[in-house]
C-alpha cells in the first residue's frame, strides 16, 4: 500500500488541479471536493451489498473521475487475474459492468477488499492532513475556514473507519451462490 500512495495522491492533485479549472474553484474549494469524492467512493465500497448502476457509472464511466482513477490504479496493481481486470474495465453494457464488478467484489478474497479500503482511507487521511498543513495560510484562506473544513474531514474519516469493521465481518457470510 505504501508503494501506491504516491500513485494516488498524484492522480488525486491532477484531477482536482483540472477540475479546479474548469470549474473556477478556489484552493479550499478544491480540497473540500477531493475530499467528497473520497468520501462518497470509500462510502459505497463499505456499505453496498449490490452496488447500484449508477455507482458502478460513477466509479468507472468517466475516465477523469478521482473515484475512477483510484479504483483502476488499485486493480491494475493487484490484480491477480488480467481477464477479471479486463471485464471491469472493458464494459459494453451497465448489465455487464453490474455483473463483472458483482463477479470480482464476491470472488475477491477478504485482503482484496482490506486493500482496497485501506488505499481509499490512506489517500483520504492524506487530504484532511493537508487541511491542517494549509490551514491559516493567508493565501489559501482563512484559519477558520481550514479549520472548519479540517474537522469535517477528520469526523468523516473516522465515521468509515468506525464502519469498515461491520462491512469485513460480513463480508464473506453475503456471498450469494451466483450473481446474475
Amino acid at each position: 500500500m505504501k508503494q501506491l500512495l504516491p500513485c494516488l495522491l498524484l492522480s488525486c492533485l491532477l484531477t482536482t488541479g483540472t477540475y479546479a479549472q474548469q470549474h473556477n474553484l478556489t484552493p479550499a474549494d478544491s480540497l473540500q471536493w477531493v475530499t467528497g469524492k473520497l468520501g462518497t467512493m470509500v462510502y459505497y465500497i463499505k456499505q453496498a451489498r449490490y452496488l447500484p448502476v449508477s455507482v458502478l457509472d460513477s466509479l468507472h464511466a468517466d475516465a477523469d473521475s478521482l473515484p475512477g482513477v483510484i479504483t483502476r490504479n488499485w486493480l491494475q496493481c493487484h490484480s491477480n487475474d488480467s481477464r477479471k481486470l479486463d471485464a471491469i474495465l472493458a464494459l459494453t453494457s451497465k448489465t455487464e459492468q453490474r455483473k463483472a464488478l458483482l463477479q470480482w467484489k464476491y470472488t475477491g478474497s477478504r485482503f482484496e477488499l482490506e486493500g482496497l479500503l485501506e488505499c481509499c482511507s490512506e489517500v483520504q487521511r492524506a487530504c484532511f492532513t493537508l487541511f491542517h498543513q494549509m490551514k491559516g495560510d493567508d493565501l489559501f484562506g482563512s484559519k477558520p475556514e481550514y479549520d472548519a473544513m479540517a474537522t469535517t474531514a477528520e469526523d468523516n474519516f473516522m465515521l468509515y473507519q468506525h464502519r469498515l469493521h461491520g462491512v469485513l465481518d460480513t463480508h464473506h457470510n453475503n456471498i450469494p451462490p451466483t450473481v446474475k
